[in-house]
């Protein structure tokens, strides 16, 4: 992980855990002040909208930005995150995904009607095997079973856990393979391990 993510991880952090909340996971996570132009679309258009890269990173940009600037006016601290990542969980949820709204219920609103996250969370975009790639998350403690009973709804494989922040040993002869491979972000959701599994 660079510096420059590893900060906008911990910038998360200090933001979601002041904010998120299980009793409001959806508007809780999606504060006005942060939110990406972008996000004034919805269903299908929001999805053909984000899927070149420049855009979705364009929203995440905004997001970080955004973000940044606010808990300098609030004069909220950040501090430096580490292995336990303040005891929350990464996600990683791709955007060539549908717009069934299945997770919606089930995760009280923390994913909208195309499976995004609360945009609050957002921390890093990165490529994927599908069109679009992938923005990547923090769920505060507070939100992981909401996440999980959400993810459990979404009948397209679109949303997962990242099980680790190391770089994957891409190239190496022999090397393991993770699942499914997003970035450098390692291995995530190993063959034959149900999403509801830690």
């Amino acid at each position: 992980m660079t510096d420059e993510t590893a900060r906008r991880l911990a910038e998360t952090v200090a933001w979601c855990s002041r904010h998120a909340r299980a009793d409001d996971a959806g508007s809780s996570t999606r504060t006005h002040a942060l939110r990406p132009p972008v996000m004034a679309y919805s269903g299908y258009d929001l999805i053909h909208r984000l899927r070149p890269p420049a855009e979705a990173t364009a929203a995440v940009e905004h997001v970080c930005r955004t973000r940044s600037e606010e808990l300098a006016r609030l004069a909220i601290p950040v501090l430096p995150v580490g292995p336990c990542l303040a005891g929350g969980r990464l996600l990683f949820t791709e955007i060539d995904t549908d717009a069934c709204e299945a997770a919606t219920d089930p995760s009280n609103g923390y994913y909208d009607q195309v499976d995004l996250p609360g945009w609050d969370t957002w921390f890093f975009y990165g490529s994927s095997h599908r069109p679009g790639g992938a923005i990547y998350c923090w769920v505060p403690a507070k939100l992981v079973e909401l996440a999980r009973a959400g993810m459990d709804m979404i009948p397209v494989v679109s949303v997962e856990w990242a099980e680790s922040t190391d770089p994957e040993p891409a190239g190496l002869p022999g090397a393991p393979k993770p699942a499914r491979r997003v970035g450098f972000w390692g291995f995530l959701n190993r063959g034959g391990r149900s999403r509801r599994e830690p």
